[in-house]
């Protein structure tokens, strides 16, 4: 007696088509229907909705990542300065040679990781570091683009347990002056403003010369916690986010150059018997070097 295959079998008494084939068939239709395992509780759609997706460990090569797709916020303090033939890329956590000053009770403790500014409750004492950027003109080049980053932590005493009004600034510009700058200033950053009951008020700024523009940013900022304050320049748009949310955009009509551009971290105490205190942990910037 001869044996039939089971899959060889006709699928009915009206349909020649053999088990096998119609296996087969269906497959193939499984195989190009792209929405397949997409639905909710399904593999496809589980494994784009898992936080983590696991790999074997070196498995992500360079080529699979887009040009231009890793920004700062997703690279560590410590991560390396990378030059390529059109921009500087840097990240700075040595602020033993930058240049400082202080008046009135100010305090200042540069150090390889630290660039700690502290006022004391003298009315008007102001505690800063700067250093002088190489690259000219490119902050105020019309269409440039460039970003700077700090991450940052808000004194622990800051203006807490005495009066409040103490003032922080992150800038970058043509001085170094102890606020959002004269009239004979070109510059941009951030003023961390401390408020009564320990909230922190957040202003972002770009001046022209006589041209300033402000815009507050957020507020109900955390003594003692870290932030990262990324600014970034797309032509005369200013774009500010903090712990890589979005906060505002200010747009100021920018044009010449700027010769000699600083980075400046300075505390300043406007109002007797406040304080001012913060620390800079790190600070990254993109500059173009040519336009």
């Amino acid at each position: 007696m001869s044996v039939i295959t089971w899959g060889l079998l006709a699928k009915s008494q009206i349909d020649n088509e053999t088990i096998e084939e119609a296996i087969a068939r269906l497959i193939a239709v499984h195989n190009e229907d792209e929405t397949a395992h997409l639905g909710s509780g399904q593999s496809l759609q589980s494994h784009k909705a898992s936080e983590i997706i696991d790999h074997v460990v070196a498995s992500i090569v360079a080529d699979k990542i887009k040009n231009g797709e890793i920004t700062r916020s997703h690279l560590s303090p410590d991560a390396v300065v990378l030059l390529t033939e059109n921009f500087d890329k840097g990240n700075i956590i040595d602020f033993v040679d930058f240049s400082s000053s202080t008046s009135g009770s100010g305090y200042i403790n540069k150090t390889f990781r630290i660039s700690h500014v502290k006022t004391g409750t003298t009315q008007n004492s102001v505690a800063k570091i700067y250093t002088l950027f190489g690259i000219s003109g490119n902050m105020w080049y019309p269409t440039g683009n460039l970003e700077f980053a700090f991450f940052y932590r808000i004194g622990e005493y800051w203006g807490y347990e005495v009066q409040p009004g103490g003032e922080i600034y992150l800038k970058f510009g043509s001085g170094t002056n102890a606020d959002m700058g004269s009239s004979s200033d070109k510059c941009f950053g951030l003023k961390l403003e401390d408020q009564a009951n320990g909230r922190i008020k957040v202003t972002g700024f770009a001046r022209d010369l006589s041209d300033l523009s402000t815009l507050v940013l957020a507020t109900d900022l955390q003594l003692t916690d870290d932030y990262v304050f990324l600014i970034k320049k797309a032509g005369s748009s200013f774009y500010f986010y903090i712990n890589g949310v979005f906060v505002g955009e200010i747009i100021n009509s920018i044009s010449g150059s700027v010769g000699s551009p600083y980075l400046t971290h300075v505390a300043k105490n406007p109002l007797a018997g406040s304080e001012s205190e913060g620390q800079l942990n790190s600070f990254s910037y993109y500059i173009p070097l040519s336009f």
